[in-house]
């Protein structure tokens, strides 16, 4: 680990002089092979600390620590460094240098060499050879890059058009200071990812800065990650996003956002597993970075595994309550679980820290819809529209508020211009949870199949025409409909459509994926049994309060059998014995009832409140052994939800 570097100088003013120098030597011992060093965003936490090294070096499970201190008065240097044991706390080796500005970059690479030489390490490309990087630029320039590098972290609008104008001005004083077009990239990279620009201004301008770096520089990880980046969210070319930001990785395995930017593609193929083992190397390399730890909850969140999401968001608050994006994104596993108190809280920090952007007050107003308190989601909706008629508002969060609207027309219209727009965020709509309202549309589908995203369902860990996995299938039907329709057809329409528009929001809050509806009954596919059976609870008991309120004729009620079992994904249909199986327990629950197999109550009975009695082994057709069922006869309410418990069916 390197710790910031202490400014001795008599002024402040070169604090952000000091700083850059920090994030290079970061970057450059980082070149050293077999070596792997904290990133600067977690470094930085320890500034000024009064900690000891060994406490420090516990803190991040590294077992050596590079400190020391700069001087500088005009354009003269004196950089003091010393590696030490973090276990005994001896040094390891110390250097002290007096140098110039112009050889800030040669300093660095002494560094490097006598680190790699203390650690008895080889060093990167090709046995021992000294790690390299383009000509040192001008001291000027030099400067002007490190200013920029100091106005780019502070991820502001600002700080990011400021960084723009500095960088240029260090190029020139150097046309071929790769670096800072490589800075050039990741800020417009940023200002688009963010939305402070449209992305067809952001990205355009983010690509030929990348591609000037690497035609200066190709070994140059940085402007790889930068390149791969822009392929990834704004020309959506997966071959090409893959082949960057696996080339970035391969030349600085050490920097956390080449693996941070490959989880984001891996999201949005579906290729979660992937995408958490590269989120878990970015947090070893830079556990305290606010983005990292919120990356990480947004792969759990994706993955459908809600609450370990909401351990993650905590986490990172823990670091920095005042992160505001932690705190937008905080809501979003809190609205899968239906906790809207608990999610409009944290979505309200995030309004009120960013000074209402766009995209917080679009969540709080989905959040609003999602909770039934629709006038205000409505009031925020009219003010973004009034928004979008003087400058850029993006279409993607408008169609999340009218997906918590309940208007599928009006979310696929403006899914349909975000598309146009070139939206980054509607890369993950194939396995973002909140759309699940929408995903029985054909107009989602054919919106995927443009995006060539269609192979790939929410929460599938591979790619492919073809997946296996385990899952946890649920079948309802109506009890009687076809009676019904046979006397009166009209009626019998008119209570499918209110069956389905009261089950599907339960479905979806509590992260199922409808994959079909088979006449008047549902198959849903959820990602653990304990969220399937919590919804079968909450469905029945959403049926029971209605059916109070109506007449005899105006009741129905619901079946529902699941089971978890190997499923093999076919394009948008799911096969295999688990769903034959839970088929085929759906009919042997009593109207208004809940059939369980053996599989699902092994995996619920410790974790969710209900009584259940076994009625026996059932020999099932098309299944080789029988399967074990059980009735529920009493559920007790979910305690992050209010209600009474629900009604089971009679014995």
């Amino acid at each position: 680990m390197v710790l910031p570097l202490t400014s001795i100088s008599e002024g402040p003013s070169d604090q952000y002089f000091v700083d850059g120098l920090t994030e290079e030597l970061i970057s450059t011992v980082s070149g050293i092979a077999g070596l792997s060093v904290i990133a600067r965003t977690s470094s930085m936490h320890y500034r000024g600390t009064e900690k000891t090294i060994a406490s420090v070096a516990k803190e991040l499970g590294v077992g050596s620590v590079l400190e020391g201190s700069v001087r500088r008065s005009g354009a003269d240097l004196r950089i003091a460094v010393r590696l030490v044991d973090a276990e005994t706390e001896e040094d390891v080796w110390v250097g002290s240098y007096d140098r110039t500005l112009q050889d800030a970059f040669g300093i660095q690479r002494e560094i490097a060499r006598r680190v790699g030489r203390a650690l008895r390490l080889r060093l990167v490309r090709g046995g021992s050879r000294e790690p390299k990087g383009s000509p040192s630029p001008p001291a000027n320039a030099h400067d002007l890059y490190l200013q920029g590098r100091f106005q780019w972290n502070l991820r502001s609008e600002g700080g990011l058009r400021a960084s723009i104008g500095l960088f240029e001005r260090a190029i020139e004083q150097d046309r071929t200071f790769a670096l800072a077009y490589s800075g050039i990239a990741d800020a417009w990279a940023q200002l688009g990812w963010l939305e402070y620009s449209a992305p067809t201004e952001a990205f355009p301008r983010a690509r030929e800065a990348a591609e000037r770096a690497l035609a200066l520089d190709d070994r140059l990880a940085e402007a790889h990650a930068s390149l791969g980046f822009v392929r990834f969210l704004y020309e959506r070319d997966w071959g090409a996003t893959e082949r960057e930001l696996l080339r970035a990785i391969a030349l600085n395995p050490s920097y956390p956002q080449g693996h941070q930017y490959y989880a984001d593609y891996l999201k949005a193929m579906g290729r979660l597993d992937e995408a958490l083992v590269e989120m878990k190397v970015a947090i070893q390399l830079d556990p305290l970075s606010m983005a990292v730890n919120t990356g990480l909850g947004h792969v759990l969140y994706l993955s459908r595994n809600f609450d370990a999401a909401i351990v993650q968001y905590r986490v990172a608050l823990g670091i920095d309550p005042s992160f505001g994006p932690a705190h937008l994104w905080f809501g979003r596993p809190y609205l899968q679980k239906g906790m809207y108190d608990e999610a409009i809280a944290e979505i309200r920090q995030a309004v009120e820290s960013s000074g209402k952007s766009t995209i917080s007050i679009a969540v709080l107003a989905h959040a609003y819809a999602s909770a039934g308190r629709r006038p205000e989601a409505l009031e925020i909706l009219n003010e973004l529209l009034d928004r979008s008629r003087t400058r850029y508002t993006p279409s993607y969060w408008l169609a999340l508020v009218y997906t918590g609207l309940g208007d599928a027309d009006q979310a696929i219209a403006w899914l349909e211009r975000a598309y146009e727009e070139r939206s980054s965020w509607l890369l993950w709509i194939k396995v973002e949870p909140r759309f699940d309202p929408l995903r029985s549309d054909p107009r989602f589908a054919t919106l995927l199949l443009r995006m060539r995203l269609d192979t790939v369902g929410p929460g599938a860990s591979g790619v492919g025409p073809s997946d296996r996995r385990l899952a946890a299938i649920m079948f309802t039907d109506m009890v009687g409909f076809t009676k019904v329709a046979q006397r009166d057809e009209r009626e019998a329409l008119r209570l499918l459509e209110e069956h389905r528009s009261l089950l599907r929001p339960l479905f979806a809050a509590r992260g199922g994926r409808e994959v079909k509806t088979i006449g008047d009954g549902f198959m849903v596919e959820f990602a653990s049994a304990v969220e399937s059976v919590r919804c079968a609870v909450e469905l029945q008991s959403a049926v029971a309060d209605r059916n109070t309120s109506r007449g005899p004729k105006d009741r129905f009620q619901v079946r529902v059998g699941i089971h978890v079992g190997d499923v093999v994904r076919e394009g948008g249909d799911l096969v295999g014995d688990g769903v034959n199986i839970a088929s085929r327990v759906e009919p042997l629950a009593p109207a208004g009832g809940i059939c369980l197999t053996g599989a699902v109550w092994e995996q619920v009975r410790h974790k969710v409140g209900v009584q259940v009695e076994k009625l026996r082994a059932v020999s099932l057709k098309n299944v080789s052994s029988p399967v074990d069922v059980y009735r529920v006869v009493r559920a007790r309410p979910d305690p992050s939800r209010d209600g009474a418990a629900p009604p089971v069916a009679p014995r």
